[in-house]
C-alpha cells in the first residue's frame, strides 16, 4: 500500500525543475504523474520560432539572433527575388489541403511587408515586397520574424 501524504502537508521543495516529476491529479481522482515536459505540452502545446533575420543582395537568409526556437532548425534558402524557403522536415504540419499564413509584419525601414506562408508539411515561403508590392531582396536586416505552429488536431 502507498503512502498518501494530503496537499497541504507536502514540503516547499523548491522551484520545479525540467526533469522533476510532479504529482498530479486525474480525472476522477486517480493519482498519477508528470514531467515538466508533459505539463509544458499541455499548457502550450504549439512551438514557436522566434528570431532576427537578416538578407543581403542574392544571398541566403541568416539568422542574426534567437529568441526562442521549440519547433527546430529551420534551414533558409533563396528560391529566387524576394522568395526564401525555410525547410525543416515535418514542421509545418497541417489539415489537408488548408493553407495558413503564419505572420506578417511590416518591415522595421517601412520599405515594404513580409509574410510566411505554409507550403506543405515540410516546408513554408518567406516572402518580401516593397511598398508597391513588389517582390525584393535587401529588405530583410535584424527583422523579427515570429512563426507559430499548433499540433494537427483531428
Amino acid at each position: 500500500m502507498s503512502y498518501r501524504i494530503p496537499y497541504p502537508y507536502l514540503l516547499n521543495l523548491g522551484v520545479l525543475e525540467s526533469t522533476d516529476i510532479i504529482p498530479i491529479l486525474r480525472p476522477a481522482f486517480n493519482e498519477g504523474s508528470a514531467s515538466m515536459a508533459d505539463i509544458a505540452a499541455y499548457v502550450n502545446p504549439y512551438k514557436v520560432y522566434r528570431i532576427d533575420m537578416s538578407q543581403v543582395g542574392t544571398g541566403v537568409p541568416t539568422v542574426d539572433y534567437i529568441y526562442e526556437n521549440t519547433i527546430g532548425d529551420i534551414v533558409w534558402s533563396y528560391n529566387g527575388v524576394g522568395s526564401y524557403y525555410g525547410t525543416l522536415t515535418g514542421a509545418f504540419l497541417l489539415v489537408p489541403n488548408i493553407t495558413k499564413t503564419f505572420f506578417s509584419s511590416t518591415l522595421g525601414s517601412g520599405v515594404g511587408y513580409y509574410t510566411i506562408i505554409r507550403r506543405s508539411d515540410d516546408y513554408i515561403e518567406l516572402l518580401i515586397k516593397d511598398k508597391n508590392f513588389i517582390n525584393t531582396d535587401d529588405a530583410l536586416n535584424l527583422t523579427f520574424i515570429e512563426i507559430i505552429t499548433y499540433p494537427v488536431l483531428l
